[in-house]
């Protein structure tokens, strides 16, 4: 959808272009609400039918919390091993020197 182009010649534009103008964006405007009223209703129907799904599954806000719960408790786990294993590099780096350090036993 291309909106008209005004045109900025020296003279100013006749009467029937501008009121051809007009009504290419009075069209527009009418199109652009139609396509906001669309989305508007396809939203709150989405909304209904979520509302209706969670009234038919009994615990299903109880379940939802627990599982962004889990999430979060496993992105925390996993942030905490990452810090365990930074923390312990330099020391196993310097367990891997200090056994090539000591003499092989044939």
């Amino acid at each position: 959808m291309s909106s008209p182009s005004i045109t900025t010649a020296s003279k100013p534009p006749d009467r029937r272009t501008l009121l051809d103008q007009l009504s290419a964006l009075e069209a527009e405007n009418i199109r652009l609400r139609a396509a906001l009223i669309r989305r508007e209703s396809e939203l709150a129907f989405a909304r209904q039918d979520r509302d209706e799904l969670a009234a038919s599954v009994p615990g299903l806000p109880r379940r939802l919390e627990l599982a962004r719960t889990i999430e979060s408790l496993g992105e925390r786990l996993q942030t905490m091993k990452r810090e365990r294993l930074h923390r312990l590099a330099p020391a196993a780096h310097v367990v891997v020197q200090r056994s090539r350090l000591r003499p092989s036993h044939p």
